[in-house]
């Protein structure tokens, strides 16, 4: 009975400890939170992407929604003939 006790306070002090450790890197966390929350994200917009416009130029889509270009590209490749 008295060994089934000290394993439970055993236990117990393992949980604290390990709450304690994550209670650490919380703080950690929330510290270093507070001190950039002065600083701003530059956001850049979607048109500074490289991948913006990629297919502006395409002479089969030229005149068509994209609507429009992907109606008329499943139609040729799915249609049987």
């Amino acid at each position: 009975m008295k060994g089934d006790k000290i394993k439970f306070a055993d236990n117990v002090i393992d949980i604290i400890d390990h709450l304690e450790s994550d209670l650490w890197k919380l703080k950690k966390l929330l510290r270093d939170r507070r001190h950039l929350k002065g600083q701003k994200k530059a956001f850049r917009s979607v048109r500074e992407y490289e991948f913006c416009g990629m297919w502006k130029d395409r002479a089969d889509m030229e005149g068509l929604s994209s609507a429009e270009w992907l109606a008329k590209l499943r139609k040729e490749q799915w249609s049987r003939s």
